[in-house]
């Protein structure tokens, strides 16, 4: 019996270590973290449908059993009807779809309370329209037609269209506007978004632009005495640098434009298009950026004259909030050029013969009219040995407007030749501007401005007339302070070889050539005061005979280290 004991204890620990072990291994409760999957079945995405009750249909599924689908729809969520099939009903909310594009997105919760992904769909509500088109023009009703859309045409509400408007010959787009007169835009392509009835407008105009294309030149700053009547002349405070340039254009028969603005030294392209039509004349503006300095503001006229031909160019440059005119012409470009050729142009004379402050020497230079009425401008100043050139074309009325600017643009030649019928001259000059700012350099460097500048100038026919001179025998002479007040030397001119030469005692040394075809002469000479020792170089032109001048005569400078001197040419 005693045996027995210990087989009862065992048994008795088996069956607690049993029950112990069975409580550690018992199963933990397994928690659903898979969100469910939901997709729409109708409507396809970036469909079109025409039904505005048509419900959202889709499907959901999750292991663990879907709760419900929410719906979010223009900013506010819905409940859909249903899980696993699920719908969603925009009359059942008393909503409705927007004409056009609608878009909606759904996710759906299943029993743990996990979301889907949201899902987005865009379809559009088509709602169809009336669409009127118009047309405005002076009563006529040939001023033009749509294409694109026709007038009356089935069109969707909200969806994107393109109409354009097409003018006929001799009239021009105006603008777009819709039916309560809002304008809509002035480009002849008008993508616009169609809404419920709409109307359209294309307004055409008679195109004033026809006589009005071609090129147009002028300056602002520079009164165009020659062009006008009763003008005073100008004040050296309003020329100068930094307030007077140069502006060009040229319009197409649409009204489009393009050129160049000319300010110190700089040229800025502009670019637009004239739209405003009062009082015959047609405008525009274009702003101009001028890097670190303030933009300029450009306000553009052309004027319908009586004669195409003479059609006006004005407007306002403004500057730093200063307002200057603009005077010019349009230019007139034939081929064969009534006033084709070279002229010879004489600048001066310049000083009074004492002021050493300032240039005494004559400037001189051509300007030679090519095919078409193109103009290129060559002056050469007493202030320096490099000529200066400016290209432009002449305007209708004869007047031919340039703007060269000086000293890194501190200075500027700036003014008017007019290119005549006298008897007496073939060229003048109006309102022209010499300016030189004060600089470093030991050549006049207090500056000067000469204003008015006097021009003028002769038809050069060139070697076919053979000799030009019209005289055998003639004296050059030099003024200037720095070579003790002046000398002169005789001159034979040979008619064959069109040759210079010195034909009394040449103490100064004086060398002397002569360039028929253009009729510029040019030479060396010595200082007979000795001032200024070593071979002084000088260069001028030759006048052609006219009424003004009976007799051909040249005129020039001459250049030393402080100041220039006067250099005349003639018969003896």
């Amino acid at each position: 019996m005693k045996a027995a004991t210990p087989f009862l204890a065992i048994a008795s620990l088996s069956l607690c270590c049993a029950s112990v072990f069975a409580a550690a291994v018992a199963p933990v409760p397994v928690v659903d973290k898979t969100p469910p999957v939901i997709t729409i079945t109708y409507p396809a995405n970036n469909a079109q449908v025409t039904d505005g009750s048509a419900p959202i249909i889709g499907k959901a599924t999750d292991a663990g059993g879907v709760a419900g689908v929410t719906i979010l729809f223009q900013g506010v969520t819905y409940p859909a009807s249903g899980t696993t099939n699920w719908n969603f009903s925009t009359d059942s909310q008393g909503i409705a779809f927007s004409p056009g594009t609608n878009t909606f997105r759904a996710w759906a919760t299943d029993r743990a309370g996990n979301n889907s992904l949201a899902i987005k769909r865009t379809f559009f509500y088509a709602v169809p329209s009336t669409l009127t088109v118009a047309t405005v023009d002076d009563g006529s009703g040939t001023g033009g037609t749509v294409s694109g859309v026709t007038d009356q045409e089935t069109l969707l509400i909200n969806k994107s269209y393109r109409a354009t408007a097409r003018p006929s010959r001799g009239w021009i787009f105006a603008d777009w506007s819709d039916g309560n007169g809002t304008l809509l835009g002035t480009n002849p392509v008008l993508n616009f978004i169609m809404q419920d009835s709409e109307l359209l407008v294309a307004r055409f105009v008679t195109n004033l632009f026809v006589p009005l294309k071609g090129s147009y030149r002028g300056l602002y700053g520079v009164d165009n005495l020659a062009g006008r009547t009763n003008s005073a002349p100008l004040t050296n405070s309003v020329v100068g640098a930094g307030k007077s340039g140069f502006v060009a254009v040229t319009t197409t028969t649409t009204g489009a434009f393009s050129g160049r603005f000319l300010w110190r030294g700089s040229s800025f392209p502009i670019s637009g298009a004239f739209q405003d039509y009062q009082d015959g004349t047609a405008a525009a503006d274009v702003a101009i950026p001028r890097g670190t300095n303030a933009a300029a503001t450009i306000s553009l006229h052309l004027v319908i004259a009586t004669n195409p031909k003479l059609g006006g160019f004005g407007g306002t440059v403004t500057l730093s909030n200063k307002v200057f005119n603009i005077f010019g012409q349009k230019a007139k470009y034939v081929a064969a050029h009534p006033r084709l050729g070279r002229y010879n142009l004489a600048v001066g004379p310049l000083g009074d013969g004492g002021d050493s402050s300032v240039p005494q020497g004559f400037g001189f230079g051509s300007a030679i009219v090519g095919a078409g009425g193109a103009v290129t401008l060559t002056l050469s100043m007493p202030d320096s040995a490099e000529p200066l050139t400016f290209s432009s074309g002449m305007n209708a009325d004869g007047t031919f407007a340039f703007y060269i600017p000086r000293n890194n643009g501190g200075g500027l030649l700036i003014g008017w030749l007019q290119f005549t019928n006298l008897t007496t001259l073939d060229v003048r000059g109006s309102n022209v501007t010499w300016n030189r700012p004060a600089t470093a350099s030991s050549l006049y460097p207090g500056g000067f401005t000469f204003q008015p500048l006097p021009i003028f100038g002769v038809r050069y026919p060139g070697t076919s007339a053979g000799g030009q001179l019209g005289w055998t025998s003639g004296v050059i002479h030099f003024t200037g302070d720095t070579i003790g007040g002046g000398f002169g030397n005789q001159l034979s001119y040979k008619r064959i070889s069109n040759t210079l030469k010195v034909t009394d005692d040449n103490s100064a040394q004086l060398k002397v050539t002569f360039d028929p075809a253009t009729g510029t002469f040019s030479g060396t000479f010595l200082s007979p005061s000795q001032t200024y020792p070593g071979a002084q170089a000088f260069q001028g032109i030759i006048i052609p005979k006219s009424s003004y001048a009976p007799i051909p005569y040249g005129v020039g400078y001459f250049i030393n280290a402080s100041e220039s001197g006067r250099v005349i040419l003639g018969p003896f």
